[in-house]
């Protein structure tokens, strides 16, 4: 037991003295796009693909103690896009920016979906809403994270005729890849 307490503090000691060097790896700016994605849905020529998102960040409120304050709230820039079951680009919207408790959509109706694209009678696609990272407004780089974007996804198929839905998700997943970035000031 003595000896795998003593192992075991010596090895602290070394960890220790080696996060006492400081790396001087410079700092890379970098901006991360958050990309979420629906599951697939297949839909037919009476029918439209709906991909809606709301900002549920809360809207910005005045308080009247001690002056009028406002809350901060970052309105979120993002872009929609539909893409077949190969991963081509079907669709896609222009970079929106939603306010907060407001929303935007993109509606894919069979007549827009490109030839390369239609397999079968049904078409299957599925939505993805990419997260632009905030702008910055200093001209110096920084390193960006994650964005503060509150976001609800829903991808909806409804007929095209009568409105009626005829199903509904709200089920996504992150579909970001991993990112390296080297900070100063880390000790080793």
């Amino acid at each position: 037991m003595r000896k795998l307490w003593n192992c075991t503090f010596a090895g602290l000691m070394v960890a220790a003295a080696g996060m006492a060097q400081v790396v001087s790896t410079p700092i890379i700016p970098v901006g991360v796009d958050q990309v979420y994605t629906t599951g697939m849905i297949s839909f037919t020529s009476s029918q439209t693909a709906q991909l809606n998102v709301l900002n549920v960040a809360p809207a910005p409120t005045a308080t009247t103690t001690g002056g009028t304050s406002t809350t901060t709230a970052v309105p979120c820039s993002v872009q929609l896009s539909f893409y077949d079951s190969q991963n081509r680009l079907v669709k896609q919207s222009a970079v929106t920016t939603i306010a907060p408790q407001t929303a935007i959509t993109l509606d894919l109706v069979t007549s827009q979906v490109p030839a390369a694209s239609v397999t079968t009678p049904r078409i299957a696609v599925r939505g993805v809403v990419k997260i632009e990272p905030p702008a910055s407004t200093s001209s110096t780089p920084t390193v960006v994270f994650a964005s503060s974007c509150q976001l609800f996804t829903t991808l909806e198929l409804f007929d095209t005729t009568s409105g009626l839905t005829q199903a509904f998700t709200s089920d996504t997943r992150n579909v970001n890849t991993a990112v390296v970035v080297p900070l100063t000031g880390i000790l080793r």
